[in-house]
């Protein structure tokens, strides 16, 4: 667990995480930072690709990166709680983007936020609480 605000290399072990983000810069960024905290990471760069993922491994969490305009990554999240339980209508979601989208993706789904740039231990420390 967490020391001084640090998280230990271990602290998402066994923590499935589908990450999806068209940025690939960003998509590399938090996949680093989640893998150094020990989570298994998918990562993939757009919806379809994460709807083939999610028939494949049920996610234990997903992390989205929230784009202007929005309206793709929150017809994530919608169709993503339309699945059944078992392949990860339930999986909490965390959205990664500008500030002024933040009130958009809670309203629309999404279990938490945190505004770019990006706090590495502010990520470990959301995913391993909506994981718990």
């Amino acid at each position: 667990m967490a020391r001084g605000g640090f998280y230990s290399v271990d602290s998402l072990r066994g923590v499935y995480v589908l990450l999806v983000d068209d940025d690939a810069e960003n998509r590399a960024v938090v996949s680093a930072i989640l893998r150094y905290c020990g989570a298994l990471v998918r990562d993939v760069d757009s919806a379809n690709e994460a709807r083939v993922a999610t028939r494949e491994t049920t996610p234990g969490l997903v992390v989205v990166g929230v784009r202007p305009p929005a309206n793709p990554t929150l017809a994530l999240i919608r169709g993503l709680r339309s699945l059944q339980p078992e392949h990860g209508g339930k999986a909490p979601a965390v959205g990664v983007g500008p500030a002024s989208l933040a009130d958009t993706a809670r309203l629309n789904g999404f279990d938490g936020y945190l505004e770019e740039p990006i706090d590495p231990w502010a990520l470990c420390r959301l995913v391993s609480e909506l994981s718990s």
